[in-house]
């Protein structure tokens, strides 16, 4: 006889008699009750409004859920003991308790807090053997005397599966490992092979979605009595411009804020903040060594235009060595779901950790080097040159404005850096960072250099990939540069005003040296 997974809540539920609308086996996991997709049920968690979130719960059953997922693994909360609290008053609402659980969380820990006070049979999301075999033996035990199925994730000690075979070899192996060595009964076992975005835009992602369904057919075939899981909705994180999927910028912006509120919109705030914080640093800094030392050079006079070209050209250069590293490690990220693992970081540290340990640090951190120079350096002459230029055109030599009180003096920075944003995404400069993308972006081996790159794009999508989405770059390039250079003038300002003496003032010279 066909064994069948057989969960239970207070009531029994066999999993494998569960049907949808259509007749089809189908198992309905409400998800409210995860603090990673519900905001509501987050700030009540947070809130220690544990009724209120045991009302959510309630409301699944209600509207259908098979199983409950619980979820409040947070990095503002302490994870065990809110999944304890909340499992302890969840199995005494009979509406709530009569449906099995599914406990979820990153830390494994966590799951077993939750896996102690549950009542009935659940189900634990998830294990893995990115954490090494002999880890992964132990984790499965605890779940075998505990009664639990288990979903096991498409990892391995290398990282995710992305390929059909490297689903199927991944899989493959947890499953004798598994049924073989720990025992657990195949019909317990859900195997997740990882839904991967096609929304990137790279043509190299395209597959993901067939990857999938391929992978689950040879799995299903080989793996018996298993089952499958797959976060569908991940197809479509990262549709950039893709005016027939999203409508439009304006409406993706507004979806988000309905559905999650303002905070939506900055989410993962902290990384960019953190990296353009080191790539701004680095670009102002040897700008400033450079148009000091060839001021001395000059005894004061002002800088020829090559000089000016050589500015530039010495910040986009030494930048670069920053640059390169932190955009491959945010690229890296952004094509990856975090919450649904498609990519085993939990924060762009151990990304970057990790992609130096599988592949070394050049390849790792500096593979598009030398796009991102060729970038880089053309680039900022125009930048620095574009802003000098506008700067020079709107003021006149006692900070006074020149536009006929269009533009105020103060915020003659904001509009010369705007202008010098949009102009450093125009072509070939949008064009040499779509490329530079893509090299950062596909998996090792799809490019061997940025010549393969040019042509396996140009012969699959077109030349026009290299302009796509260039409106929508200018215009944050405009808002973005202008805010950096209207703090940074007004920051060296304001420090200017701070050093010197009442009544004191100080030389242009000396002022220009010193800025």
């Amino acid at each position: 006889k066909r064994p069948k997974m057989w969960l239970s809540g207070l009531e029994d539920l066999v999993v494998d008699d569960v049907h949808n609308h259509l007749g089809l086996p189908f198992l309905n996991v409400g998800e409210r009750c995860n603090i990673a997709g519900s905001l509501k049920f987050k700030k009540l968690i947070l809130a220690g409004d544990y009724g209120a979130a045991m009302d959510v719960a309630k409301k699944q059953v209600e509207d259908g859920a098979h199983v409950i997922d619980i979820n409040v693994d947070d990095g503002m909360l302490d994870g065990v003991k809110a999944m304890e609290k909340f499992v302890k008053i969840a199995i005494t609402e009979p509406e709530v308790s009569k449906v099995p659980f599914m406990l979820d969380a990153s830390n494994f820990n966590i799951v077993i807090a939750g896996l102690k006070w549950c009542q009935g049979k659940p189900i634990v999301n998830s294990i893995s053997l990115k954490v090494g075999e002999e880890k992964f033996i132990e984790h499965a035990t605890l779940l075998k005397k505990h009664g639990a199925a288990c979903v096991v994730m498409a990892f391995d000690e290398n990282g995710q599966a992305a390929t059909a075979p490297e689903k199927v070899r991944i899989c493959q192996r947890s499953y004798n490992i598994l049924v073989n060595v720990v025992k657990f009964p195949p019909e317990d076992i859900i195997f997740d092979p990882n839904v991967l975005t096609i929304g990137t835009g790279m043509e190299e992602h395209a597959n993901y979605g067939v990857d999938f369904i391929t992978a689950t057919k040879i799995i299903k075939e080989t793996c018996p009595f298993v089952k499958i899981s797959g976060g569908i909705s991940n197809l479509s994180f990262g549709f950039r411009g893709v005016t027939k999927v999203s409508g439009s910028t304006l409406r993706l912006a507004k979806t988000m804020i309905q559905r999650e509120g303002m905070c939506s919109l900055y989410r993962g705030v902290m990384s960019p903040m953190l990296g353009y914080g080191l790539i701004n640093g680095s670009v102002f800094f040897s700008r400033s060594l450079t148009k000091n030392a060839l001021l001395k050079r000059n005894q004061g006079g002002a800088l020829s235009f090559a000089q000016e070209c050589l500015v530039g050209a010495s910040a986009g250069f030494w930048s670069s060595f920053v640059r390169c590293p932190v955009e491959r490690v945010k690229t890296y990220m952004q094509v990856r779901n975090s919450k649904q693992v498609l990519a085993p970081y939990s924060s762009s540290i151990v990304c970057g950790v990790s992609l130096v340990k599988k592949h070394g640090v050049l390849t790792g951190l500096y593979s598009g080097f030398g796009a991102t120079v060729a970038r880089e350096i053309p680039q900022y002459i125009t930048y620095f040159l574009t802003y000098e230029k506008v700067k020079e055109g709107l003021q006149g030599t006692a900070g006074e404005s020149k536009a006929g009180g269009l533009v105020p003096a103060n915020l003659v920075p904001a509009v010369a850096g705007g202008v010098a944003g949009s102009m450093v995404w125009v072509p070939p400069f949008y064009s040499i960072d779509v490329i530079k993308t893509r090299l950062q972006s596909a998996p090792a081996g799809t490019y061997s250099g940025f010549v393969d790159c040019v042509k396996k794009s140009v012969d699959k999508e077109g030349a026009g990939v290299f302009v796509r989405g260039m409106g929508l770059a200018q215009a944050r390039a405009f808002l973005v540069h202008g805010s950096i250079f209207f703090l940074y003038e007004h920051c060296l300002n304001f420090i200017d005003h701070l050093q010197r003496k009442p009544g004191e003032k100080v030389p242009e010279q000396v002022y220009t040296e010193a800025r």
